[in-house]
This record gives C-alpha cells, sequence and structure tokens, in this order.
C-alpha cells in the first residue's frame, strides 16, 4: 500500500510541476507582449510558438519514459514484488527525466529572452541554436538543414534579435517545403561567410521559391500568400526591420533552385 502511495505521490508532483511550467510560459508570453514595441510583438510570439512547438516535441519521449517507468512500479507492485531498492531507483530515474525537460526549458527560453544591451557572440553558434530550436519540427517533417561555414565568426550585436530573424527565416523555408507536396527530398542550405569584410548569412531551400510577381513584395508587412490562419504576413518585415534596425544590415530574397534569402550585417561595432 505503501508504495503505490509514493507512486500516487510522484504523480501528483509531476502534474503540479508541468502545471507551473505552463504557468511560468503564459506568464512569460504576456510579459514581452507588454514590453516590447507594436512591431516587434508579433516576432515574439512568433518565436515563442516555435519555442512551445519544439518543447512539446523534446517531451514527447520523456513524457513517454515517465509513463512507463510508472507502469512499471505499478506492475511491481501489483505482483507484490515491489522492493524498496527498486521503486527508489525508479524514482530517481523519473527524477533525472524531470530535470532534463526543465533544461529543455530554461535553455530554449534563454535564447528567446529580449536583451538590451549589446554583447559580443559567435554568429555561428547563433545559427547552430536556430536550429537545434527547430530540429523537431524539421526532423518530423523529414527536412534536412545543412550548415556551411567558412570561419567562425565574431560580432557585437544583439544575439537574440538575429536569432529570432533567423527563426522566421528558416520557418518560412519550412512551409514552403512542407506546402510543397511533390517535394521528395527536402532541405534547407544556411552558408556563413564573408563578403567585403562584412558578414553575410545565406539561407535556402529547394522547393518552388517564390513567385516573380511576389518577390518585390515578401518583405512588405500583412503581405501573405498563406492562409488567414497562418499568420498575418509580419514575419519577414519583422525580419527585416531587425536586420535593417538592429544591425544595419540588409536583407534581400532571390530565385535560385528554391527561395534564396541572403541577410548582410553591418560592420560590428567593438
Amino acid at each position: 500500500m505503501s508504495w503505490s502511495f509514493n507512486i500516487i505521490i510522484s504523480t501528483i508532483l509531476l502534474i503540479i510541476f508541468l502545471y507551473l511550467v505552463k504557468l511560468w510560459i503564459e506568464k512569460e508570453v504576456k510579459r514581452q507582449v507588454e514590453e516590447t514595441r507594436l512591431h516587434f510583438q508579433e516576432n515574439r510570439l512568433i518565436a515563442m510558438g516555435e519555442l512551445l512547438g519544439n518543447i512539446a516535441h523534446h517531451w514527447k519521449q520523456p513524457l513517454n519514459s515517465i509513463s512507463l517507468m510508472a507502469m512499471n512500479i505499478q506492475k511491481q507492485s501489483d505482483k507484490g514484488e515491489l522492493t524498496p531498492l527498486y521503486l527508489e531507483e525508479k524514482l530517481l530515474d523519473i527524477e533525472e527525466v524531470i530535470e532534463e525537460m526543465s533544461k529543455t526549458i530554461e535553455e530554449f527560453y534563454s535564447h528567446l529572452s529580449p536583451r538590451k544591451d549589446r554583447e559580443k557572440f559567435s554568429i555561428n553558434k547563433t545559427i547552430k541554436v536556430a536550429i537545434k530550436i527547430l530540429s523537431s519540427l524539421l526532423k518530423r517533417q523529414k527536412i534536412d538543414i545543412l550548415f556551411i561555414e567558412e570561419d567562425n565568426y565574431i560580432y557585437n550585436g544583439y544575439k537574440n534579435e538575429l536569432l529570432q530573424a533567423l527563426l522566421i527565416i528558416l520557418t518560412n523555408a519550412k512551409e514552403s517545403l512542407v506546402n510543397n507536396k511533390e517535394l521528395i527530398e527536402k532541405k534547407i542550405t544556411i552558408k556563413l561567410s564573408k563578403i567585403e569584410n562584412r558578414i553575410s548569412i545565406t539561407i535556402q531551400d529547394n522547393s518552388l521559391g517564390i513567385l516573380d510577381e511576389n518577390l518585390h513584395r515578401v518583405f512588405d508587412p500583412y503581405f501573405t500568400t498563406a492562409h488567414k490562419t497562418q499568420g498575418k504576413g509580419l514575419g519577414l518585415y519583422i525580419a527585416k526591420m531587425i536586420i535593417i534596425e538592429q544591425f544595419h544590415g540588409s536583407i534581400s530574397v532571390h530565385n535560385e533552385g528554391g527561395a534564396v534569402f541572403n541577410i548582410i550585417l553591418g560592420e560590428s561595432k567593438d
């Protein structure tokens, strides 16, 4: 009876933990909406939406593991074979899984929280963080992603703002690939290099590209070819504003076997 009681307590604690996490995320979303400027609010929500989606995917297997461990404990208890040592081992295993789930939230959120001060950061690592945040969704859609880096580039600026711009463009590429039902091999290629002493980030997908008549409009606010339930068409506009206002750079798009977005960052201010 005592072992069954411990299982119930552990399950209740897990439910409380997940509920508190939900409340924490909702609180952070509200805080960001209140504190950011109007045309960056949707950017924060887009990023947070991707964050929640990826947390859900990253949590799927750990939650299955916890469920299996709880079932094993219950089976041992039903057979009268549940020993204190076995129970302790399984509860420790559950605790470790919960700690890893908590780390996932902290890691993802730390990369998306707004920063007001400039900092020196690696462009390479920031791109890799963007890939990691989207990795579960890309894997689920069977989209391969290739990152080509010519060197390690350090920049003095707003790391998380750049990350959010990258997430918007990568998400746009992902949606384009998903919508192309006839495409068998789906791929996104990111190339990091320098052009005339300025850092260049090129993001290319192998989908159908953008209709020629729409190329000059993709960065316009409220322009979208997606269904109205998929967004208001502010994503790429916000990405453009980030690159121009926060990095004094430029962003362009053209077709070349798919859509090619090219970001040129302004000179780093040391």
